[in-house]
């Protein structure tokens, strides 16, 4: 079989400001190239990079199969990322996703076979999921309705990066570390900054995935 390429999920916590975290992420390994597919557009500031392509995409969910609901996937996902394979010029692809995403549908976007029978999950694999919080938001987002959405994240990421940790009281931390590990013990937290996300900071090489993660994040079974 092919080596499949390799997708870094973020999944956007409720609160967080995902297009500000999209601008901050920087590829700082001169040997990897990554391609980052994300719902909004990249700064002008921000957006010329060598070993970083930066490609903006909008949910379609489109019906495969029988047309049954169940076979609903993300369409622009499924053909964005079979163009990025062809090309043949990325070693990694960073998925960005908005708290409203449907995760479900992405899931099934990797399993489900197309009008040609084919399965993007055969040529592409999420083998890592992290999920995007603001330090600063996440306790008044245990109060309310989007604690659900938020927990469901959690418990399906191999890793969680706190957004604004170094800004917060030492009491803050330690609350927001404790729901943290209640939602999900085999999480791997990262003490996010303010400034500029190196790519290594939450990617794959600096994450010892649990041996109790399913090896390609099926976030399917796991939601």
């Amino acid at each position: 079989m092919t080596e499949r390429l390799p997708i870094t999920l973020l999944m956007g916590a409720p609160g967080t400001d995902g297009h500000k975290i999209y601008n901050r992420i920087i590829n700082d390994s001169e040997e990897h190239r990554i391609t980052a597919i994300s719902p909004w557009p990249r700064s002008k500031v921000t957006r010329n990079q060598d070993n970083l392509t930066f490609v903006r995409t909008t949910e379609k969910l489109k019906r495969l199969g029988s047309g049954c609901s169940c076979c609903t996937v993300r369409g622009d996902v499924l053909s964005k990322v079979r163009e990025i394979v062809e090309a043949q010029g990325t070693d990694r692809v960073m998925l960005q996703v908005p708290p409203q995403s449907d995760l479900e549908a992405l899931a099934k976007t990797f399993s489900v076979p197309d009008e040609q029978g084919d399965v993007l999950g055969d040529i592409a694999v999420i083998d890592q999921a992290v999920t995007m919080i603001d330090g600063t938001k996440m306790l008044q987002t245990l109060k309310t309705d989007s604690v659900t959405l938020l927990i469901q994240m959690v418990r399906s990421s191999n890793s969680v990066w706190i957004d604004g940790a170094d800004a917060l009281a030492p009491n803050q931390l330690t609350e927001v570390l404790g729901a943290l590990k209640i939602m999900n013990p085999e999480v791997d937290v990262v003490h996010g900054h303010t400034g500029e996300i190196k790519f290594s900071e939450f990617g794959p090489q600096a994450t010892v995935v649990p041996e109790t993660a399913p090896q390609s994040c099926d976030i399917s079974g796991q939601l």
